[in-house]
């Protein structure tokens, strides 16, 4: 059995450019989010947990429901309503009916919540700087503008 293995040739396809590029950035965003993740328990918090913080804080008093944080939400949570369970037990969101609209259950953070994004922030904002300090200005807006193009986007200059 041994002796037919190692006489069989390995498959070894051809590596597009496009495949290249699609596995460095994989490999790349597991790397990354594993390291944001270890980050951020020291927080209580999970990677998902801190962007739902972060749109929630920037949704501004009227807050959204599950659907809008669905949508905004950098990776997909496969169970939003459980993760919005998870903040409001923890204190960092609170959730009420919309007044205009009762089958919709809109999420707010708490000052609680808003601490917690300030006191990680911070650290977020350290390490995103620490990866990205041997670039200029202009290849990360250059990267940037590769990225929306990616994500089918037009570049409007905004970062």
């Amino acid at each position: 059995m041994s002796q037919i293995l190692r006489t069989q040739p390995v498959f070894r396809p051809t590596v597009s450019p496009e495949e290249q590029a699609a596995i460095r950035l994989a490999r790349l965003m597991a790397v990354r989010q594993h390291e944001m993740d270890q980050m951020l328990k020291a927080f209580g918090l999970t990677t998902i947990q801190y962007n739902a913080l972060r749109i929630l804080n920037g949704a501004g008093p009227h807050g959204l429901c599950g659907t809008e944080m669905a949508e905004r939400l950098v990776s997909q949570a496969p169970d939003v309503p459980r993760l919005l369970d998870r903040l409001t037990e923890a204190g960092f969101i609170v959730r009420d009916r919309d007044p205009e609209n009762r089958r919709f259950v809109r999420a707010r953070i708490t000052p609680e919540g808003v601490q917690r994004l300030v006191d990680s922030a911070q650290t977020v904002a350290a390490m995103h700087q620490r990866h990205w300090q041997n670039f200029s200005r202009e290849q990360l807006d250059a990267f940037v503008a590769l990225l929306k193009q990616l994500e089918g986007q037009p570049d409007t200059g905004e970062r």
